[in-house]
Parts: structure tokens; C-alpha cells; sequence
């Protein structure tokens, strides 16, 4: 065979590698098999098996199993594959440290987790979720807190989500926030954290990380967003254009919300708000229509009110979803002011109403229990075709979408 021949061979083979990998580039499962029964195919494929690691602890694997197939290892087990394959570190770019019900503190009593820590020195993402429970910052041990401290401040991180997570004392939380000229995070989510932040806090840096999202929820969220986002002291977030706010009750909320929403006016795209409770207390209402950039609105909320917001919608609103979480909201009078409020945005394009169905052990709102789920009928065509009907002006446009859709059963 000519010297040719054999290279156009090679290349059609890397080339059919190739296509494999972009479709089946999200089945780790299938990925992981193809490597163990070509070794031509296995270099190729471990950039994608080791792209995404997930972390739990061993009483909870099999809770996790479903939803990270592939993906998912104990602490030792990982520090094991590490430690057999140098190469792997480097292709790990986004790490989930996970937990439902035991807390994510408990990985990090692991005596291989401080190890795992230090040797993935090219993480782009890194999240450390607890679900239903918070976990206490403070229950890490020091090594596994030094080393968690020394990845949130990579300059190479570009996301960093921390939810549940309980009585972060100020040294650390400064050492969380403060970011080097070199930092590249453009994307934070603080939720359900509870931090300490002491007096004075200090002059901001003359190069501040240029954020791009933000999302916040819990009652420390808005301590986060008043007294350390919008004084712009650790990050500039004049340019963020997602921002997801959730909270309790909006009205002790609503001048730091309406101030975010000012000062990001220009930049602002997408805004998501989940609120359990509305009491404005002849409070000003959002000034949504400012924001003039603004294509995607999301609502999560117990009741829907048009105080809320201005009178005039967002003139380039091209998309509004809204996600309901109480009995009071299969009642009719909802229906009539979002019918009206939104038939008025002139470049809408599509609407969502999503009704839960009973499926409900969690869900995408935090305020949200299922006990309403008992007054939703469980002929869900009918209930559908009902609200169908209680939009007229909306479904008269052609933009109308009604569902009543299984719970957004979260893991991270």
C-alpha cells in the first residue's frame, strides 16, 4: 500500500472518529465502551468522558445514578483514576460536588478530596450543591476549605455556583469574592449561602471580573445583592445580561431589586424572578420597561399582580414564561392580568403558563411544596384547554402555550 493511500486511510478514520464523537459527544456510557474496544478511538474519547465529573457521596450514589450516568464517582474511587492517569486532571473542566439530603460536607471529610482538589487545576466550572439540606462550611475540615479556597479563586474559573452552603466566616468569604486583574469568572451563582462580610469591606479594585450572570436566592441574597453586588465591590456588574432572583417575600426586596434592574438596564437580557409571596405595601413596581435590552422574562410566583411591574411591558420581550406555585393561581383572575399586561408587549413571541403535576417531590421554586397540587383537576386537557380559554388576547396572537408539566425534579 502506498505511503498515500495509508495516510488517506488514517484520515478517514480520525475523520469517522470524529463524527462519532459529535453526536454521541453527551453519551458518556457509550463513549466510555467505544474506548475500551478501540484503542484507536480511547485518546479521542477521554476528553469527553472526563469533561464533566460529578462527585457524591457513596449513600447517595444510586439517588444520583439516573441523572449522571457516566459521570458520576466517589471521592477515593476518583482520586484513584487520578492518580493511574495523569491526563485525566487535565480534561476535567466542570466539577459538581453534589448532595440531596447528607451534605456535601461529608465529601469533604474524604481524606482523598483536598488531593482531588489540587490536581484538577484546569476547571472552568465548579458547583457545590446541597438540595434539601444546607451544609456547614465550617464542618470542612481546614485542608479540604484550603483547597476549595484555592480553586474558587483560579484565574482559568469562568463559573462558580455555590448553593446551601452555611456559616462562611469573612476571611473566607473575602477570599471567595475577591478576584485577581486576571480573573476570568463571568458567572455566579450564590444560593442559599449564608456568609459574613465585616465592616469596612474595603475600596473596590481598580480591575474588577466583568460578570456576565448572577443569580441569587435566599434571605442572604439580597444581603449579597445590597451591601456587595450593586457597590460593584468585587465585581463590576454593570454588563450583566442574565440575572435570576429568588426570595420569599418581594416587598421587603423590592428597592434592591428595582436598583439592580436600573443599573443594568442596558445590558439586562434575561431575568428570572421566583417569589413566594407578593405584598407591595404601595411600593414603586418594577421598572421592567426600562430595561431595553431585555428578551426573556421567567416568573416563578405565587400570584401575579401588574403592580408589579410598570405599565408599559418591555418593548423587545420576545419570550415570557411563567411558572405557577399555588392554589389561588388555578383560580381565574390571574389569567386576566397576564392576558392584558402581556398582550401589550409589542415584539412578543412567545408565551409558557406551566402548571405542575403531581410528580412533585422537588421542584424548579424554592417556595414550592405540591400542596396545591390536590386543587389542580386530573384531567389535565381539560385544564389546559380552560386557561387556553382564559387567555384569549394571547392565544388570539398565535403565541400561547399551556402545559401542565412533571416537576423540575433538580439535581446539579
Amino acid at each position: 500500500m502506498s505511503q498515500d493511500r495509508l495516510l488517506l486511510r488514517i484520515m478517514d478514520s480520525l475523520s469517522l472518529i470524529d463524527h462519532i464523537l459529535e453526536y454521541l459527544h453527551e453519551d458518556i456510557p457509550t463513549l466510555r465502551a467505544c474506548s475500551l474496544v478501540s484503542h484507536s478511538f480511547r485518546p479521542s474519547t477521554l476528553p469527553h468522558i472526563y469533561h464533566q465529573i460529578v462527585l457524591v457521596h457513596l449513600s447517595e450514589m444510586d439517588m444520583f445514578r439516573e441523572y449522571h450516568p457516566g459521570r458520576l464517582y466517589q471521592c477515593s474511587k476518583f482520586f484513584g483514576l487520578l492518580c493511574a492517569n495523569a491526563d485525566i486532571a487535565r480534561f476535567v473542566r466542570m466539577l459538581s460536588i453534589c448532595s440531596d439530603l447528607e451534605g456535601v460536607h461529608l465529601l469533604g471529610q474524604d481524606p482523598s478530596f483536598p488531593s482531588i482538589m489540587s490536581k484538577l487545576s484546569n476547571l472552568a466550572c465548579i458547583k457545590m450543591v446541597n438540595r434539601n439540606t444546607l451544609s456547614d462550611w465550617m464542618l470542612f475540615p481546614e485542608a479540604s476549605r484550603s483547597a476549595l479556597l484555592l480553586v474558587f479563586q483560579s484565574p482559568a474559573l469562568t463559573t462558580l455556583h455555590l448553593d446551601g452552603m452555611d456559616n462562611i466566616p469573612d476571611r473566607d468569604t473575602r477570599l471567595i469574592l475577591s478576584r485577581g486583574p486576571s480573573s476570568s469568572l463571568r458567572h455566579l451563582s450564590l444560593k442559599w449561602v449564608s456568609i459574613s462580610l465585616c465592616p469596612p469591606v474595603g475600596r473596590p479594585q481598580e480591575t474588577l471580573p466583568v460578570l456576565e450572570s448572577l443569580a441569587l436566592a435566599g434571605d442572604d441574597g439580597n444581603i449579597i445583592l445590597k451591601n456587595i453586588v450593586l457597590p460593584n465591590i468585587f465585581f463590576d456588574t454593570r454588563y450583566i445580561r442574565k440575572l435570576s432572583i429568588q426570595v420569599s417575600e418581594i416587598y421587603p426586596r423590592l428597592p434592591d431589586i428595582e436598583k439592580a434592574l436600573d443599573e443594568l438596564r442596558e445590558s439586562l437580557e434575561h431575568f428570572t424572578l421566583d417569589v413566594s409571596a407578593i405584598d407591595y405595601h404601595g411600593a414603586s413596581p418594577l421598572r421592567l420597561g426600562d430595561c431595553r435590552r431585555l428578551k426573556f422574562l421567567y416568573m416563578i410566583i405565587a400570584s401575579f399582580d401588574r403592580q408589579l411591574f410598570t405599565p408599559v411591558p418591555c418593548a423587545n420581550l420576545h419570550r415570557f414564561i411563567i411558572e405557577l406555585v399555588s392554589e389561588d393561581l388555578v383560580a381565574q383572575p390571574w389569567r386576566e392580568a397576564i392576558d392584558a399586561y402581556m398582550y401589550e408587549a409589542p415584539a412578543l413571541q412567545q408565551v409558557e403558563v406551566k402548571l405542575h403535576d403531581s410528580g412533585h417531590e422537588q421542584c424548579e421554586s424554592y417556595w414550592c411544596d405540591g400542596d396545591y397540587i390536590k386543587y389542580i383537576p386530573n384531567n389535565h386537557r381539560d385544564l389546559v384547554k380552560q386557561v387556553e380559554e382564559d387567555l384569549p388576547l394571547l392565544r388570539s396572537k398565535g403565541i400561547l402555550t399551556v402545559e401542565v408539566v412533571p416537576s423540575g425534579f433538580f439535581f446539579c
